[in-house]
């Protein structure tokens, strides 16, 4: 099973501004061959990356209760700001240290 692809679904449900529109997205060309190989090998599903499989092992010992709440938040409009924010923050922490570092030579 694929994680977000990079299509045109989630522009055309006007999901661009949420966590998954803003997510690094596999390339459908991979997903395509990925899933062709699967079942030529006669294999029922799979689930390609790291972590994609991180994630899906995390999901069989996660209540479904709490898989719904935390695929609703990062489907929720507007939730891309706030990564916007908190990556322009640990950002700007980065930056900080190396010109600290930089400048005690």
């Amino acid at each position: 099973m694929p994680g977000a692809t990079e299509t045109d679904f989630l522009e055309r449900a006007d999901m661009l501004d949420t966590k998954i529109g803003r997510s690094k997205k596999d390339d459908p060309a991979d997903v395509a061959k990925q899933g062709f190989n699967a079942l030529m090998r006669g294999e029922g599903d799979v689930v390609t990356g790291w972590q994609n499989k991180l994630q899906s092992a995390i999901a069989l010992i996660t209540p479904s209760d709490m898989l719904a709440e935390r695929h609703r938040r990062a489907a929720q409009p507007g939730s891309a700001a706030h990564n916007v924010i908190a990556a322009t923050a640990a950002s700007r922490a980065r930056i900080t240290v190396r010109h600290s570092r930089g400048s005690s030579r």
